[in-house]
């Protein structure tokens, strides 16, 4: 169920996204991305990997949703990049940069759209019927909660 923030605060805080994530990693050396200071769990690379991918996927969503009659959006195992090694030694430049322009593409779009897109939906093949307000909110809070587990590991490494 979408919250009671505006439509227009919604895409202004997602706009802001790319400034979060990259003031998360600003200054962190390679080996300090690399860094497994908790056993089991993700490096600040595969972390800051698996936003930037997953936003890729919500901007596919999102933009179907606003074209597509009710299209089909198939869930993601979000283990399996990382279990196949797909995220080692990437870039965090290239990653920062992709995620800020698949953000201001999104913004764009966002922003030229009427009020009723915002209410499109589309079948998520494990939650069911999602809104695009649904996964714009989603995908806010999905940033804020990585950069909070990349904010903890700086402090491990």
């Amino acid at each position: 169920m979408p919250s009671n923030v505006s439509i227009t605060d919604l895409i202004e805080e997602y706009s802001q996204g790319p400034a979060l994530l990259e003031s998360s990693t600003i200054g962190l050396t390679d080996s300090q991305l690399d860094a497994l200071p908790v056993a089991g769990t993700w490096s600040i690379r595969q972390i800051v990997a698996h936003t930037v991918h997953m936003d890729a996927i919500a901007c596919d969503r999102m933009t179907r949703m606003i074209s597509e009659n009710t299209p089909l959006l198939v869930n993601v195992d979000e283990n399996a990049a990382i279990a196949g090694g797909l995220y080692e030694a990437l870039p965090l430049v290239t990653m920062l940069s992709l995620f800020r322009l698949n953000r201001e593409i999104m913004t764009h779009i966002f922003k030229t759209r009427p009020q009723v897109d915002f209410s499109r939906v589309g079948v998520h093949t494990h939650a069911g019927l999602l809104t695009v307000q649904i996964v714009l909110e989603k995908y806010v809070k999905h940033l804020k909660h990585h950069v909070a587990f990349i904010e903890k590991k700086r402090g491990m490494v």
